[in-house]
């Protein structure tokens, strides 16, 4: 029902017993993903023992194979049940479900930075170079690399964004967007890398 009222690009190939694979537009899977486990659990009565994981996987081009998809999907539900279960993963790496809503407004602001949504203005693409820069080698991320962060993004949002209380206001939610307690926020690389593939020109339309 889900899918049929929703999402009428992507179909259900299976569906039986506890399983389900589905094919779609790779940016509409994590949208579909939520919604339906929005309705498990309010179907569960949010049971905190009744739990739902899910692996969605981008095949590279319209002509691979969808058995390999297949495959490729089962194995990222796989590791979406490693440790604590009740997790999705995403381009390659398990979140908790909780988790994928907070990337989704981080997705959804950086994509409407880089598509002028902010002040009718367009933000360079260098945006994502200056968060992939702060992100590589998460484990070991120096407080510098932090400042240098919230650096490019000051200087970014003050060449682009009309107005110092805008320029103000822009970089301090920014700010909260990508760091919590002085530490990058946990699997920003997914929300940024999510974002790039939105907005590359080549945008995917299969």
């Amino acid at each position: 029902e889900v899918v049929e009222e929703k999402f009428k690009n992507c179909c259900v190939v299976y569906s039986g017993g506890d399983d389900l694979f589905i094919l779609g537009p790779w940016s509409d899977l994590p949208k579909i993903a939520k919604e339906i486990y929005n309705k498990f659990r309010l179907y569960t009565c949010q049971h905190p023992e009744i739990i739902l994981s899910c692996g969605i996987y981008i095949a590279p081009s319209k002509n691979f194979p969808v058995y390999q998809a297949a495959k490729e999907a089962g194995e990222a539900e796989s590791k979406a049940k490693t440790g604590k279960k009740d997790k999705i993963t995403l381009l390659n790496k398990p979140l908790k479900w909780n988790e994928l809503e907070e990337l989704t407004d981080i997705k959804d602001k950086i994509v409407n930075l880089l598509e002028g949504k902010e002040n009718n203005k367009k933000m360079p693409r260098s945006l994502l170079t200056i968060l992939y820069s702060s992100i590589e080698d998460k484990k070991k991320v120096h407080i510098s690399r932090i400042w240098l962060l919230l650096y490019g993004i000051k200087r970014l949002v003050e060449r682009y964004i009309t107005g110092a209380d805008k320029q103000m206001e822009l970089a301090i939610e920014l700010r909260d967007k990508f760091i919590k307690n002085n530490e990058l926020k946990e699997s920003l690389d997914v929300a940024v890398r999510w974002a790039e593939l939105l907005t590359r020109k080549e945008k995917q339309k299969d």
